[in-house]
């Protein structure tokens, strides 16, 4: 299918004449509910807002040349083009527009790889997912997604937070490897931070076989440090993918395949006006201070 193409003058004038005010772009559909209660809290009918999906979005970053873009890679070349253009804050006719990217954390803070800049708000955890295990009601969202009575639920998954701590130490030696691999750029046992389903079993114990040399094995032995130090702090979400907690989560409800049903059940049980948001919300909130009275600003 042929999607809208924009030179940058073309897309710098939609944009002029758009009514919108906010631009937010967000990797990829799922997100788009989370981010877009976030936005619709601070927003008011006076500071209207968009969001984006990285690949249903009509900018690119070739301009006027048709490019496919997806997920986080095009969120951020679409925030690389938008900086070069000047397109991240401007002013057009007496009201000024931003441009906002959330972006899912990964291990990016461990790799130093984070984006310095009041337009791109990360996650605090690995991923989005995390925050919908953490805040969710996953009791309550799960047995609405598995057709199960709570109590029911309940009984198989007593305490959600310690339920997370036991899985993400069950599957740790996996996550090593999986930091291993992205640190070293090599393949380890099939270990990807890109599946959203873990393998049936695994059973990797101590180095892996991919370890041909001193530097593997230096590297290797600073990714666990750097998870044993995560972990005992109870830190675990940082660096362990929230998609695998749907994933495991249906296994031990039964094992229906309905991790994605699991996810949008808990994610529908959020209330973004608890604390936990304002980690979204505080930065949000400064960016649009730039753009309109706070008057007109939800506090």
């Amino acid at each position: 299918m042929n999607r809208l193409q924009h030179s940058a003058s073309a897309t710098q004038r939609a944009m002029q004449i758009s009514d919108y005010r906010l631009f937010v772009f967000v990797e990829g559909q799922s997100d788009s509910f989370f981010y877009g209660n976030i936005c619709e809290d601070l927003c008011s009918e006076r500071l209207k807002y968009h969001i984006y999906c990285a690949n249903k979005t009509p900018f690119c970053e070739e301009w006027g040349e048709q490019k496919k873009l997806s997920g986080k890679s095009g969120v951020l070349e679409l925030y690389s083009c938008f900086k070069t253009n000047g397109l991240l804050l401007f002013e057009f006719q007496g009201n000024k527009k931003a441009s906002v990217f959330f972006l899912d954390k990964d291990i990016d803070d461990l790799l130093n790889k984070k984006i310095n800049s009041e337009h791109v708000i990360y996650t605090e955890y690995y991923d989005i997912e995390n925050h919908i295990f953490v805040n969710g009601n996953v009791i309550k969202g799960a047995a609405s997604a598995m057709n199960m009575d709570i109590q029911e639920v309940r009984g198989i998954i007593p305490n959600v937070h310690e339920w997370t701590i036991k899985v993400a130490t069950q599957w740790k030696s996996y996550v090593e490897f999986c930091f291993f691999a992205i640190k070293a750029h090599k393949v380890v046992a099939n270990c990807r931070y890109g599946e959203h389903q873990l393998p049936k079993q695994f059973d990797f114990v101590g180095e892996p076989d991919i370890l041909s040399d001193d530097i593997d094995r230096d590297i290797y032995h600073q990714c666990i440090q750097s998870l044993d130090n995560l972990y005992q702090q109870n830190k675990h979400n940082m660096v362990f993918k929230g998609k695998w907690y749907a994933d495991l989560l249906d296994r031990d409800l039964g094992g229906k395949g309905k991790h994605k049903e699991l996810l949008i059940a808990i994610a529908a049980t959020l209330n973004f006006n608890e604390e936990w948001a304002n980690y979204f919300k505080h930065p949000l909130r400064k960016l649009l201070r730039q753009v309109d009275y706070p008057e007109n600003i939800v506090s």
